[in-house]
């Protein structure tokens, strides 16, 4: 008996949370809830009648066959990609498509996007936030800025960013954080923790040897969030302590809206940005410039 083609969102949630590695990830790509990607992971597993993935304490894996379905679905969503961007795609023959996170476009690209304007003012230049983060297209995207292992076959890879976690608050919670003993005094506050992730607060407390964290008899209050961008508003707010990226975080101290705590060492994230240039793509002279220029402005530091 024939099965029935499934509904393209569900495809679509397990794509994303196929190549994201978690619900959360693929939530935060396509907009919805975790919750909203589960479920629909969950109806497209009872319409094929076999697991796709298996469910872990953190994260999940592909099952036999949802690794045999992934290249299946992904390839089906590529060949409808290209046939729609070759019948009613316009693109400008030397213009630039750069595709990055949200997280990577405010606190990185827009900070300093003024200089390459100012730079190269004739290069057309659209830049687009990652929302469904699919492989390269035949038309669309030139360059893209991805966050993970930098494991991504099909596409020369150059890593951008070197990741060290540590503590930041706000001012008046910094200065409070200096008149006590800093581990007693984080053990009451109120950790701010970004979702989909490798590495957190459990991760970062692991890597302190030497430091008490936790003298108080509770533990911790902990505040999840799902975007960088809450994280550092309730930050800023005075709504907690937050593990953040020094890189990111540098304009936010710049401008005082932020300290770095000081407290313990910081960790080295697991995962970093990438820029990815497809392999076998001959690039146009913009985005040749747009490549050259991001990864300048990245040599040695973040």
């Amino acid at each position: 008996m024939s099965i029935t083609l499934p509904p393209l969102i569900w495809l679509r949630a397990f794509d994303a949370a196929a190549r994201n590695g978690s619900f959360v990830g693929a939530a935060q790509e396509l907009g919805v809830t975790p919750s909203a990607v589960s479920q629909q992971v969950r109806l497209l597993e009872e319409r094929l009648g076999r697991p796709l993935f298996k469910r872990l304490p953190r994260g999940i894996n592909l099952t036999e066959a949802g690794e045999a379905y992934r290249p299946v679905v992904q390839q089906a969503f590529e060949s409808l990609l290209r046939g729609t961007d070759a019948l009613f795609g316009r693109r400008e023959k030397e213009g630039v498509q750069l595709r990055a996170t949200a997280s990577f476009q405010a606190h990185w690209l827009l900070p300093r996007i003024t200089n390459f304007l100012d730079r190269h003012p004739a290069v057309p230049l659209r830049i687009l936030t990652t929302l469904w983060a699919s492989d390269f297209d035949q038309a669309a995207i030139d360059l893209e800025i991805r966050y993970g292992d930098g494991r991504w076959p099909g596409n020369e890879v150059f890593r951008l960013t070197e990741d060290y976690l540590e503590p930041f608050a706000n001012p008046a919670l910094a200065m409070a954080a200096k008149e006590r003993d800093k581990g007693e005094w984080l053990s009451q506050q109120r950790l701010i923790e970004v979702i989909g992730y490798r590495e957190g607060w459990q991760e970062w407390s692991a890597a302190q040897s030497k430091m008490e964290l936790s003298s108080a008899n509770a533990a911790p209050a902990v505040l999840e969030v799902d975007t960088v961008a809450t994280a550092f508003a309730l930050c800023e707010a005075g709504q907690g302590v937050a593990l953040l990226r020094r890189w990111m975080a540098a304009a936010a101290v710049q401008s005082g809206r932020l300290e770095a705590l000081g407290i313990g060492k910081a960790i080295l994230a697991s995962d970093s940005f990438y820029l990815l240039v497809p392999q076998g793509r001959r690039l146009s002279a913009s985005a040749r410039i747009l490549r050259d220029w991001i990864l300048e402005e990245t040599a040695g530091h973040a």
